[in-house]
């Protein structure tokens, strides 16, 4: 009988490998990632200072800023971002590779957690659900983000093992979990309620001390060095963070189960190709024939439930603190609607399985999930053709060192209206992409400023509201519009005209609405 069942876990997860090839290659690198390839990248970046993230021992070998980031998460800078040293930009098979590999481990570590409460069947699918749920697909196809989906995964996994009393390697995937990304704590904090309720002090103590240890780590860092970027707002009064608790958890209702989720459906399925879709029917024909080997649920595990709702109010917690971001079905901040997905997943995975219920989970998941990969992969086409656009037109390259450059279009990918995947509409993502092509010599003294709505003039100033940026303007003006790649020299009469006639980026499915 465990032969037969290894067969078929080793006939699953080969499958599992094939759907996510599919997935997955080719979906490329975006946003933050460019940056991280440039300074990588920069020759007078050594791999001596790659490694000197933590300590620094002389001033010449501080980490840079986007590296003091990585300070309070060090596991998944030396884990991922060497990748960025070595490759760069060239060979992304190898990053396609290593997002196919996580998730193959997430499903398997989730798994194993989900067997300790459900049925084997059902353990399955609440793993498929959790790691590939539309609506933090951000943690599936952008590279610098898996810990946001494998941090969970791994703490999953050492809650299992050392509820099956293998402590010592319990602990370790919970320290290497803990100390992977700022994420973690909800995860620690509510997964430790499980065994609080159900009276395993010793488990609970074992699991959680890792990331109690780290929570001091992060606390120490954030006071040690002064350019790590602080998440919690200190300033912040109890009632405004009682608000903000209440805002998230709205927020999050809204992408989860409201409008939100529902038109990112709509659209993703807009965007399959054929080939897509007679895969999607497949699975959907597939999961048909195997609704009769699903036992029923005779109780739901309540100690399991409890527990994944803390996770959930942890998060709008910790969110909260920051008095930050919102849950969002769209754009890459997505990836903080993971905490909630995990409490999703496991609601449909204990609903009884029939037809009906299969159909609606392959119409509000299945198909966005390969929509979501069709869109993600057309995307990245068309950012290798503007890079390689930006990196050959002569008019670019015959800038003087002083201008200023206001880059338009293509700041999102379109998800139907919707501003989607972020890649022009960032000052530091410019600046690696023009620099990167053009030169260290002269490009940091021309200005590339992305024409969105996060740009006013005034005074003789281009100022950037929400990084704080402020440009000074001279004769030198030129549009460079990346839609066309062209190059246009204007003045501040036509940037004024320009501001007026930006696209508006929709973000959320309130600004559809008419005076809104």
């Amino acid at each position: 009988m465990d032969n037969n069942k290894t067969v078929i876990n080793n006939k699953f997860f080969f499958v599992l490998f094939l759907v996510l090839c599919y997935l997955i290659v080719n979906t490329g690198m975006h946003s933050d990632e460019y940056e991280a390839v440039h300074l990588f990248q920069d020759g007078s970046f050594s791999f001596y200072k790659f490694l000197a993230l933590f300590p620094p021992i002389q001033q010449e070998t501080m980490p840079t800023g986007l590296q003091q980031t990585m300070l309070v998460n060090p596991v998944s800078y030396y884990a991922f971002w060497w990748t960025y040293f070595i490759f760069g930009l060239d060979h992304q098979w190898i990053y396609d590779l290593t997002k196919i590999i996580c998730h193959l481990l997430c499903v398997f570590f989730v798994y194993r957690f989900a067997l300790d409460y459900l049925s084997k069947e059902r353990a399955v699918l609440l793993s498929i659900l959790f790691v590939f749920y539309p609506l933090h697909e951000t943690t599936t196809y952008w590279y610098m983000i898996i810990p946001y989906v494998l941090v969970p995964s791994m703490f999953m996994f050492s809650h299992h093992l050392v509820r099956n009393k293998r402590f010592g390697l319990g602990v370790l995937f919970s320290t290497v979990a803990a100390f992977s990304y700022y994420v973690s704590p909800p995860y620690f904090l509510g997964l430790s309620v499980i065994f609080l309720l159900e009276k395993k002090f010793k488990e609970a103590f074992l699991f959680a001390i890792p990331g109690i240890f780290y929570i001091a780590y992060y606390f120490l860092i954030t006071h040690a060095v002064y350019s790590v970027e602080r998440k919690i707002d200190p300033n912040l009064s109890l009632l405004e963070i009682t608000r903000y608790f209440f805002l998230q958890m709205f927020s999050f209702l809204d992408a989860a189960v409201g409008p939100s989720y529902f038109l990112k459906a709509i659209w993703s399925i807009g965007s399959l190709n054929l080939l897509s879709l007679l895969l999607a029917c497949f699975l959907f024909i597939f999961f048909l024939n195997q609704q009769s080997s699903f036992s029923k649920i005779s109780k739901i595990p309540k100690t399991l439930f409890v527990g994944l709702i803390a996770v959930v109010l942890l998060s709008f917690a910790m969110y909260a603190l920051t008095g930050l971001n919102t849950h969002s079905a769209f754009n890459l901040g997505n990836r903080g609607t993971v905490y909630g997905s995990l409490l999703i997943a496991f609601l449909l995975s204990v609903v009884p399985i029939n037809k009906k219920s299969i159909a609606l989970i392959s119409l509000m998941i299945l198909l966005p999930v390969f929509g979501l990969s069709d869109h993600w992969k057309s995307w990245n086409v068309k950012q290798k053709i503007i890079i390689e656009n930006v990196q050959s037109n002569p008019e670019l390259l015959a800038l003087e060192s002083d201008s200023i450059v206001l880059v338009s279009g293509n700041g999102y990918s379109k998800l139907g209206p919707f501003s989607h995947v972020e890649f022009l509409n960032t000052p530091y993502t410019l600046a690696a992409l023009f620099q990167k092509q053009h030169g260290a010599d002269k490009f940091p003294m021309i200005q590339t400023i992305p024409l969105n709505s996060e740009i006013d003039y005034k005074d003789g100033y281009i100022i950037n509201h929400h990084f704080n940026y402020k440009y000074e303007l001279g004769d030198n003006m030129f549009l460079y519009d990346s839609e066309n790649n062209v190059v246009t020299k204007i003045s501040k009469d036509t940037l004024h005209q320009l501001l007026l006639d930006r696209e508006k980026e929709i973000r959320h499915w309130v600004q559809l609405l008419e005076n809104s």
